[in-house]
């Protein structure tokens, strides 16, 4: 099932966004699936400022490509020190 709710992200975090930020607390989100194109810069970034939220935060491994795989090792060793947890 599609959502309705898409928001536009320009920046490499989806914390940038106010309306994202306004909808996971209207919506009392505590926990956080996390996939996407770029493990090296995006993905990372919102799972790190996810982390510093508090939010609980896995990150999907197979559903992650990365651009940088080298970058993309540092970020996950820096995920891992944030908290956020690798799923295989």
């Amino acid at each position: 099932m599609e959502s309705e709710f898409i928001i536009e992200k320009n920046h490499p975090s989806a914390f940038k966004s106010e309306e994202f930020v306004n909808k996971l607390v209207e919506m009392r989100i505590t926990e956080l699936e996390i996939v996407g194109i770029d493990g090296s810069c995006c993905v990372a970034k919102t799972a790190l400022d996810a982390s510093k939220r508090g939010y609980a935060v896995r990150l999907l491994l197979s559903c992650v490509g990365a651009r940088n795989e080298k970058t993309f090792s540092k970020q996950v060793q820096l995920m891992q020190e944030a908290g956020v947890l690798m799923i295989q």
